[in-house]
Parts: structure tokens; C-alpha cells; sequence
């Protein structure tokens, strides 16, 4: 028997700022549904090949190459064509549709009448009920974040509320906190990163995670200390060992990114977002994460961002926010079982 088809649209971008955070979502879920699905993709921008992940993964997922011109009529006769061939179960769109090309997915698939599944962040109790509202045309909302004690039940209706999408690395959360991760997707936060660990204490021993074309413009940084043996540099290295950095990290530093601002507090590590393009405000972060994150937004600001990290270093907080996250062991099956049953309920 043919297995059912879902068609995700995601995006990935490397250049000016990193932003391949909903991608990696969408690949992870795929990775745990293409025993039981057909799974199709379309992303508009590069894939990332050396990615250890894309490896194993892309051979099970058909992939879908949107037109090199993509003009709201081109595109939208091209979506229109592939989602009527595939008649999916369901579409599955990466984020919240506002603009480009994932809106353009989104008002194909409303026009065929085809059952939608959106993905996105759950910044706090507040923000929700607005999606249901601005999109009534996406019929299931799965939402990736931190819940607390208190905080409404969202998993009825529309909305089902998921844990972020990480392995906890053995041992979580008696791991040793003795280095600083630098995730830097982008120029600015590699650089940030570099000239942030020359304040700190010379033996601060620090992992950088790098998109492959900063490598380079990182190892030009006589700040960032990489002679020394503790100053790793890993290059889109497998998710374990990213996560396995983040649960020994006593902060982490990287972009303005939702999913690197929970995924980082869900392993115990407070955490410094540089400012740029593609990153999240600080108003949409709910009340119980604000203390253990802070926003780089200049030079200027090292000093002060530096006195909270001392705070930080001197008496490191360690806790499971997510209640959600308590009650699973693999955080990736949970959300892709939500995504599959909330599937389901097309057929």
C-alpha cells in the first residue's frame, strides 16, 4: 500500500545572516516520518550538502527545484502544478507565511483546498491565539518552545505546543559546564564571538560551530585564541555534536534566533544574541526567559553584556523549562509523532 505524501516548504539562507534554523526543523521531523510517509520538499535556497543530517536524510525525501525566476506568476503556476500532482495529505509550511515564497505556497494550497500544517515558535502564552486568528486558512499549528508551570494548555484545538527539537546528549543535566559556544552562522557573530572571548579569562576553553564560508574569516581573528588546543572550530558538524557543546556550555553566544535562544536555555546555558538581520526581538520573549538571555547589539555594549556573564559564570542556573520536554526522552520523535498525527487528521 502507497504510503500517504506530505509536502514541506522550507527555506535556507546563508548570505548576509545565517538563517537555515527552519530548515533544519523541517529536516529533523522528515527524518523521523519517511517510514510512514512519502515525504516531498521544496525549499527555496541552497542546500547545505556537507550538512551531516541533509546527508543521511535527503536520499529518503524527494526534492522539488523551484523555478531560477521566481515572480509571484511563475512560481505560483509552478506550486500549482506540483501540489496538484502530488495531491499530498497535507502541506507543511516552515513558518508562519507572511511574505515571499512561503506565503505563495500557502495561498496555492488554499486555493486547492489542500489541508495545511504550519510550523512555528511558541513565544509565550499571549501570542497563539493571533495565529489562529491572521491565518484561518492553515488548519493545524505545531509550535516548537518552552512552557512552564501555569502556562495555558495550547495542545487542543489548532495548536499543539512541542518541546524544541534536540537530543539531550547522555548524562543531561549532570554534564560539566567548562566551555563557551559560539554559534556563528554569520559574520557578525563570529566576529563578535572572537573579540568577546578576548575579555574573558585566557583559559576559557570554547567551541565555534561555523556555516563553511566564515571558517576562514574566523581563523583571521587573532582574539578568537584558535592556537590554543581547548578553542575547538566545528563546520555544520551532526546535531549530537552541537547539543553535547551546548550542555557543557556555561553561555553560548549566537544570532537573535528563537530556535538557538530555547534550544540553548533547554540545555541549561544562558545565552548572548548578536543582533542582525533575521533574529528575534527581545519583546517577544516570555518573562521567565528573559533573564538568562541578552542582545549584543554593538561593541558598546561588551561591557555591560559582560558584567551579566560574570553573574552567570559565578552561579550558572541549570533547568528543564519545558514541562513537555520533561515527559520525553527524544524531543525529535515527540514533534515529529505531533506532526504525524496532526497528518492524520487530513485523511
Amino acid at each position: 500500500m502507497a504510503r500517504p505524501r506530505l509536502l514541506l516548504v522550507t527555506y535556507l539562507r546563508l548570505v548576509p545572516t545565517g538563517q537555515i534554523g527552519i530548515f533544519k526543523r523541517c529536516l529533523r521531523l522528515a527524518s523521523r516520518l519517511t517510514d510512514e510517509f512519502e515525504i516531498h520538499q521544496v525549499n527555496f535556497g541552497p542546500l547545505p550538502e556537507s550538512d551531516p543530517l541533509f546527508a543521511s536524510t535527503a536520499p529518503e525525501i524527494t526534492w522539488h527545484v523551484p523555478p531560477d525566476d521566481e515572480g509571484d506568476g511563475r512560481l505560483g503556476a509552478w506550486l500549482e502544478e506540483l501540489m496538484g500532482d502530488l495531491a499530498p495529505l497535507a502541506v507543511v509550511i516552515g513558518e508562519t507565511p507572511i511574505r515571499g515564497s512561503l506565503r505563495m505556497a500557502h495561498r496555492v494550497a488554499s486555493a486547492l483546498g489542500l489541508w495545511q500544517i504550519a510550523l512555528d515558535n511558541y513565544y509565550g502564552p499571549m501570542f497563539p491565539a493571533s495565529l489562529v486568528r491572521d491565518w484561518p486558512r492553515i488548519d493545524r499549528w505545531l509550535l516548537l518552545g518552552l512552557t512552564r508551570s501555569g502556562d495555558p494548555d495550547l495542545r487542543d484545538g489548532k495548536l499543539q505546543v512541542v518541546p524544541p527539537l534536540i537530543a539531550f546528549p547522555p548524562g543531561f543535566p549532570d554534564i560539566e559546564r567548562d566551555r563557551v559556544t559560539v554559534i556563528g552562522y554569520d559574520k557578525q557573530t563570529v566576529l563578535s564571538g572572537a573579540r568577546l572571548l578576548a575579555r574573558l579569562p585566557e583559559d576559557t576553553a570554547a567551541d565555534f560551530f561555523l556555516a563553511p564560508q566564515w571558517e576562514e574569516f574566523l581563523r583571521r581573528q587573532p582574539e578568537a585564541g584558535l592556537d590554543r588546543p581547548d578553542r575547538r572550530v566545528l563546520v555544520l558538524p551532526p546535531d549530537g555534536e552541537l547539543y553535547a557543546s551546548l550542555a557543557r556550555s556555561r553561555f553560548i553566544l549566537g544570532k537573535a534566533g528563537f530556535q538557538q535562544v530555547v534550544e540553548g536555555v533547554l540545555l541549561g546555558a544562558p545565552i548572548v544574541c548578536q543582533v542582525c538581520g533575521g533574529g528575534l526581538a527581545g519583546v517577544l520573549l516570555s518573562d521567565y526567559l528573559q533573564p538568562y538571555v541578552r542582545f549584543l547589539d554593538s561593541e558598546e555594549r561588551f561591557d555591560p553584556v559582560l558584567l551579566d556573564l560574570g553573574l552567570w559564570l559565578a552561579a550558572p542556573r541549570i533547568r528543564r523549562w519545558s514541562r513537555m520536554a520533561a515527559e520525553v526522552d527524544d524531543p525529535i520523535a515527540h514533534g515529529a509523532e505531533k506532526l504525524a498525527a496532526l497528518a492524520r487528521e487530513a485523511a
